[in-house]
This record gives C-alpha cells, sequence and structure tokens, in this order.
C-alpha cells in the first residue's frame, strides 16, 4: 500500500507489532476510521506483506478481510488445540448410542451413554398429500439438552447438534466411521470437529 497518497500524521504512529495477534484484531473491530499502520501489520502477521504491499484504494479491504480471516482461523485452531490438549479429560456421550472410538493408537475405547441426550428441535408441518401420503416440511430450531461449557469435559454428540454450536470447542462428534471387511461400522476414527 502507498502510504504517500494518504493524508496521516507519521508522529502519532502506534507500535501495533508489539500488539498479540488477538489485540490487533480487538482494536481493528473498533475502528471507525480506517488505520492503514494496523492493517499493514494484520496483514504482515497472517503473510500476506506482498497482497498488502501491491493493494490499491479499490483492492486494500479485500486483501485486509483475508488476513482477518487467516489470523481468525490461526487464533481459533490455537485455541481449540489448547482446550483439548490441557482442560479436557472426561467425555460424556449426549448421544444414545455406545461409541467406539479408535483411538490414534489403535486401540478402542467404549463411551457409554451418559442417559441425556443433546438434540436439535424440530417441528413439522404437512405441506401436500400424494397418493394419500403425507408429504412434510421439517423445520429445525435451537439445541437442547447440551449443558454448559464444565472445566474438563468434552461433550460427544451427534453432527446436527455440533452444526448448531460450531465456536464451542468442548463439544464433539465422532469421526469417521471404520468399516470392517464385511462394510459393517465398528467404530469411528477419533473425535471431530
Amino acid at each position: 500500500m502507498d502510504f504517500n497518497n494518504i493524508d496521516f500524521d507519521p508522529s502519532k504512529l502506534f507500535n501495533f507489532s508489539k500488539l498479540s495477534t488477538l489485540e490487533l484484531l480487538e482494536r481493528e473491530t473498533r475502528l471507525d476510521y480506517h488505520d492503514f499502520e494496523l492493517y499493514a501489520v494484520i496483514c504482515d502477521r497472517a503473510g500476506l506483506e506482498k497482497e498488502w504491499a501491491d493493494a490499491d484504494s479499490e483492492t486494500f479491504e479485500g486483501v485486509l478481510d483475508r488476513a482477518i480471516g487467516i489470523l481468525t482461523e490461526d487464533i481459533w485452531n490455537t485455541c481449540t488445540k489448547v482446550a483439548l490438549n490441557y482442560r479436557m479429560k472426561r467425555f460424556v456421550n449426549l448421544t444414545p448410542h455406545t461409541l467406539n472410538i479408535i483411538k490414534a493408537d489403535g486401540s478402542t475405547i467404549d463411551i457409554q451413554p451418559s442417559g441425556n441426550i443433546a438434540r436439535v428441535s424440530s417441528s413439522s408441518t404437512i405441506v401436500a398429500t400424494l397418493k394419500g401420503i403425507n408429504v412434510s416440511q421439517q423445520t429445525f430450531g435451537d439445541v437442547i439438552d447440551l449443558p454448559d461449557t464444565k472445566n474438563g469435559i468434552i461433550y460427544i454428540v451427534s453432527r446436527m447438534v455440533k452444526d448448531r454450536v460450531p465456536d464451542r470447542p468442548d463439544v464433539l462428534v465422532p469421526g469417521a466411521p471404520v468399516r470392517d471387511a464385511e462394510g459393517k461400522i465398528i467404530g469411528a476414527n477419533g473425535l471431530s470437529l
């Protein structure tokens, strides 16, 4: 970005490079004006220095949006890994089925249902009748019976429930199905976000 054509006072510059990535993004969300020095540091932190340098008045916002997306994803991934590695120690199965989870070493852990089932509320409306058969439309709503986050607990739920709470790193689903030679599902390959 060519700063020669932008009117700003260099004596008022702040050293944004000393801020954490989270602090940079928080500061950017509070802005009600363009702070090109902050934008440059955000793009640099996201590895988009060249794109930022090549940007003009028509393209700089697109480069900035990409940089913010990259950094946000990096923060999310880091937080998720930290939470999973250090805080989450006990599994609570909120599905109605025993889960056979295949661990990284190939062994299997069976996680019994907790007795509580997290679900997505739904309602059904008949929209037509074809040859005497009702055709309904189902509408899905809020998640029900999913406990709040508790330190040390990972909740295992259905994919439909997880898709409704993507911001909860303590809520996971069984991984990809593992099948035997006959094609029967014998477990899940770990857990998944």
